[in-house]
């Protein structure tokens, strides 16, 4: 079952419940998502994903979906949602809060590429190191890290990189 309902501007937003194999679903959604521009919002939190290869497949031709939930799974690799960040230049807000995800420097990597994306939340994750490459990035107002695994010096480095590169960037630890 899903919810589907409209923002103010008559736009798409999907809500899939929750099911047991949302990765089976969502292999036969990708064709409609692929197409369709009324999408803004996909909410996919608490569903179980493992893997971002097909929701990256979506995102990869989707021009319309600007915020991607997926809080609460159990994320471990996000090298292909980095490597659509590169090119998709449409996605503003993504949550990956609340997985297991330890590396994140592919996806922060890539944002020196990408200019769309003001939003990102990954607190809650094994998260314990940062190149910082990505700080480079001017687009990127908001950057949620609280609950992961930093040492202080990595917390010094960060805001230090900060006032280096990007004094826009709000981030939380």
């Amino acid at each position: 079952m899903h919810y589907y309902s409209y923002d103010n501007q008559n736009k798409y937003i999907i809500t899939p419940s929750i099911i047991n194999n949302i990765e089976n679903k969502i292999k036969l959604l990708i064709d409609s998502f692929k197409e369709n521009n009324t999408i803004i919002y996909l909410n996919l939190n608490h569903n179980l994903i493992t893997n971002l290869k097909d929701i990256s497949e979506i995102l990869k031709t989707n021009k319309s979906i600007t915020k991607l939930l997926l809080n609460s799974n159990n994320i471990t690799d996000i090298s292909d949602l980095s490597e659509i960040l590169k090119i998709n230049n449409t996605l503003q807000k993504i949550d990956l809060s609340n997985n297991k995800i330890e590396d994140v420097n592919l996806l922060l990597n890539s944002l020196k590429e990408n200019t769309s994306l003001i939003k990102l939340k990954l607190l809650i994750n094994n998260l314990n190191n940062f190149e910082e490459v990505f700080f480079k990035n001017k687009t990127l107002t908001f950057l949620d890290l609280r609950y992961n695994k930093f040492k202080d010096e990595d917390i010094k480095n960060i805001d230090d990189n900060i006032l280096n590169y990007n004094v826009n960037l709000n981030v939380m630890f």
